[in-house]
């Protein structure tokens, strides 16, 4: 078993990014940075790792570390937007933190006047004074603050009258809900005629649906953030995706491409049953079975599996997979079934039912990075 320590140095993880958008245009305020490991599906349970360890400081400086890289590596600049960087007040306060950043500018691995640090709401700020001679030094190198899950951690109101941050993101319980909830609406107004008076810019977390998104732009926030928006990705397929839209004609929207058919070449799922239609057969109900799922569209998709199923009776099942670390489950009835195309092998069309809302987002996301993936 690796140690904590090993597992840092030889630093075995990675990071996802997540775009923050500017609602009025569409254009792009920056990325937020996301960690990610094979080990924790959970990231919160590594860092706790690490701070049961009393190893902290040394993940998370690593981790700013490789982010920064990756990101200017990958040929992101300024004018691609902001770099949003998670950071524990612990580390902020640590030593060694100043020089750390220091030596990150000053290798030129980015401008500092497009980093934005995120205080994390996990981690209580034990010594505000000092914490903000961190800040003042931060913002004179040029770099942002960003407050992170406002209305979820400790003392966020003393953070930004305090702190005097740049950026205040807002936790997603304001968004769940939102929709039928009139003092939600009245504290965002609220918090929207703050941040204008005091030069701030306010973020809106967890946007999933057209209906809150109209519902905040129709408040006046600007900015937004969740999987409604564009779901968080690794770096080469933002390059691509970035690539691919300088080639687009004006006025065309990146969205006609949800409606494509894609094709995974095959991919491992699994396919449960839930309804036979027949009472002879209802023995196999909750049953599962390996199967190979070819392709992929909003309304359907294709797999292959050995057995010899009843089509006619339009079986309802659920196809189970992951793909980039997202997990899909996805219902639907089998509704055709081709000729043995493969050896041993039975391929079946399936049609979705009763789709969620974000089931049909995250497909629109997978589509969309399946397209993606074969732009070279």
């Amino acid at each position: 078993m690796v140690s904590l320590k090993n597992f840092i140095k030889e630093e075995r993880f990675f990071h996802h990014y997540q775009p923050i958008y500017n609602l009025s245009d569409h254009g792009i305020e920056g990325y937020e940075v996301l960690f990610r490991t094979e080990k924790y599906t959970n990231p919160e349970e590594f860092f706790d790792w690490a701070k049961r360890k009393k190893q902290l400081y040394e993940l998370d400086s690593r981790s700013i570390h490789k982010a920064v890289l990756t990101y200017q590596s990958a040929g992101f600049t300024e004018k691609d937007g902001n770099l949003f960087i998670n950071v524990f007040p612990s580390t902020l306060l640590h030593p060694q933190f100043p020089s750390f950043i220091k030596h990150i500018i000053n290798e030129e691995l980015f401008s500092s006047q497009h980093l934005v640090f995120e205080i994390l709401e996990s981690e209580a700020i034990p010594n505000y004074s000092q914490l903000m001679k961190v800040i003042k030094l931060l913002k004179e190198l040029g770099a942002s603050l960003a407050i992170d899950d406002f209305g979820k951690g400790y003392h966020d109101f003393q953070k930004i009258v305090e702190l005097d941050p740049n950026y205040i993101k807002l936790d997603r319980y304001f968004v769940k809900g939102l929709l039928s909830s009139e003092k939600k609406q009245g504290l965002l107004k609220l918090l929207l005629n703050f941040c204008e008076e005091h030069q701030c810019k306010l973020i809106v977390e967890g946007l999933e649906t057209q209906s809150e998104l109209s519902l905040v732009r129709s408040i006046g926030l600007h900015y937004g953030q969740g999987f409604g928006l564009r779901r968080p990705d690794n770096i080469a397929n933002l390059v691509k995706e970035r690539e691919r839209l300088k080639t687009l004609p004006p006025g065309q929207m990146e969205d006609r491409r949800r409606f494509r058919r894609e094709k995974f070449g095959s991919k491992e799922c699994k396919v449960t049953f839930l309804d036979f239609g027949q009472p002879k057969l209802q023995i196999l109900k909750n049953k599962s079975v390996l199967a190979q799922l070819s392709d992929i569209s909003l309304g359907g998709l294709k797999f292959f599996c050995q057995l010899d199923l009843p089509v006619q009776h339009k079986v309802l099942v659920k196809v189970q997979f992951s793909h980039n670390h997202e997990f899909f489950e996805l219902p639907g009835r089998i509704i055709r079934k081709e000729a043995h195309s493969k050896k041993d092998l039975i391929a079946y069309g399936l049609e979705y039912q009763s789709l969620s809302k974000q089931q049909e987002i995250t497909l629109c996301q997978l589509i969309n990075s399946l397209e993606l993936s074969k732009v070279t």
